[in-house]
């Protein structure tokens, strides 16, 4: 028999399946008096190595930062073009050299450093084309971009980076 589908509708939770069932072992975004700790749209979700969880919100144009019990640590980032500012970011990465990577719309890719919980600016690279998704290997990482948004042919290309100069 098939196995049952997730339940898709809450994506603050984490399900396994677990004897033909899916249960939840984890859930975040519960911080629901202070509102800091609501989910808008979840782009990307991380583990990093320090044993926190950050998670892309693209509706808050955020960095949510958590503990492993999903306790909400802090927010990083708000709307906008500057640093620490976001224009609705499309997806993250973490590099072997911890350097933290998101694409936002605008065509920019903006680059961190990532410490123990701390997020702090490092450069933007602003590119021709369309970001819309990205991986990491070692210190380099791969943006997914399209050539042409508005023609019939759209042409989907990998640019690569070194995550230590952009």
């Amino acid at each position: 028999s098939k196995a049952p589908k997730p339940d898709l509708r809450n994506y603050k939770r984490l399900q396994k399946l677990i004897d033909g069932k899916y249960k939840t072992i984890f859930t975040i975004g519960e911080d629901v008096e202070s509102h800091e700790g609501l989910l808008g749209e979840v782009e990307t979700a991380l583990f990093t190595k320090d044993d926190r969880i950050l998670v892309l919100d693209s509706n808050r144009s955020q960095i949510k930062i958590y503990d492993l019990e999903g306790n909400l640590i802090k927010n990083f980032g708000r709307p906008g073009r500057g640093p620490g500012e976001f224009m609705i970011p499309e997806a993250m990465a973490l590099s072997s050299n911890n350097k933290l990577i998101v694409i936002n719309r605008g065509n920019r890719i903006n680059i961190y450093d990532y410490q123990n919980g701390s997020i702090e600016f490092e450069n933007t690279i602003l590119v021709k084309y369309v970001p819309e998704d990205l991986c990491t290997l070692n210190d380099k990482f791969i943006v997914r971009g399209v050539e042409q948004p508005n023609q019939e042919l759209n042409a989907n290309i990998l640019h690569e980076y070194s995550a230590k100069t952009g």
